[in-house]
């Protein structure tokens, strides 16, 4: 699917409804009391997007708009579903770094990334959220969740490279392991963000499709590509009770009408395919986690 991928045309630009959802996120950051920086990545995405203008390939705003897309459509996301819960002290300052840090442009120069970090963390409490999993924010790891008569620890992790990727996944497995072998949680998850390792220069999708050709796809290319690493995981784990790990990647997709829209696709691998009983532990949470992603990023809707 890759090769479907290509630099943007100079007749495409974004949806129209930027507009008001950038107003929404802006007014929603001051109900909480959180300034946001003008310089900082919301602050230019809110500038940018929240104009209202046309804004084609050839405007140097655009790729602020194209990052801006989806980061504001997390946002919303994560407002809706935890609302009065991002006044606690603890969420409250990762929505404080949301507003000013990071630059508004992602580049291959730029490993650490705090806000982006602090979004992905809040999107997996809001979808375990809207699960009913009741998350709870902890260090190590991210979050508590339940399932059933269960404790299940979830880590999150945010990568940009290809070569930090087995790093990464091996210090949530330690990270993990801290709390399962303290005995508060019976089994581990690691949810990773993978979208700029797999589109690094943010290309647009711009081969015609339906959404199921889309997802079927792209369900075959992550197949391929997460394939070695699940493998490698594996090896990694050596034996400690971690079920899986959540990748999360994100297409841009082209429409017929040129407007693109950002879509993230959710990829559940296992890491116990020759034990049944972990195996269906593993299948119990996906199935719970996959009820609260949002409907059009939900594969089972596609």
């Amino acid at each position: 699917m890759h090769g479907d991928f290509l630099p943007s045309t100079s007749s495409e630009r974004p949806p129209p409804d930027l507009h008001a959802l950038a107003r929404h996120i802006e007014a929603a950051f001051k109900s909480l009391n959180i300034a946001i920086d003008p310089d900082s990545r919301v602050g230019q995405y809110l500038k940018t997007t929240g104009s209202g203008d046309y804004i084609n390939q050839d405007d140097p705003r655009f790729l602020i708009a194209v990052q801006g897309s989806k980061d504001l459509q997390e946002l919303n996301f994560i407002i809706e579903i935890l609302g009065g819960k991002l006044e606690e002290n603890r969420r409250k300052k990762r929505l404080t770094k949301i507003a000013i840090q990071d630059p508004a442009l992602l580049g291959p120069a730029t490993e650490h990334s705090t806000g982006r970090d602090m979004v992905f963390e809040l999107l997996i409490e809001s979808i375990l959220t809207r699960a009913g999993m009741l998350p709870v924010l902890v260090d190590p790891p991210d979050y508590v969740c339940t399932l059933g008569e269960e404790r299940i620890a979830v880590e999150c992790k945010r990568v940009k490279s290809e070569d930090k990727l087995i790093k990464r996944i091996a210090e949530a497995f330690d990270r993990l392991d801290e709390s399962v072998q303290a005995g508060s949680c019976s089994f581990g998850i690691v949810a990773i963000d993978v979208a700029f390792v797999f589109n690094p220069e943010q290309h647009r999708l711009r081969s015609r499709m339906s959404d199921s050709q889309l997802y079927s796809r792209w369900k075959r290319q992550m197949d391929t590509v997460t394939g070695p690493i699940v493998e490698r995981a594996r090896e990694l784990r050596c034996g400690r009770p971690i079920r899986g790990i959540i990748f999360l990647d994100s297409i841009i997709q082209w429409l017929p009408n040129d407007y693109w829209i950002p879509l993230n696709l959710w990829y559940l691998a296992s890491l116990d395919d020759y034990n049944a009983r972990r195996q269906r532990e593993f299948e119990r949470f996906a199935e719970l986690f996959k009820s609260g992603i949002p409907a059009l990023e939900d594969p089972s809707q596609i």
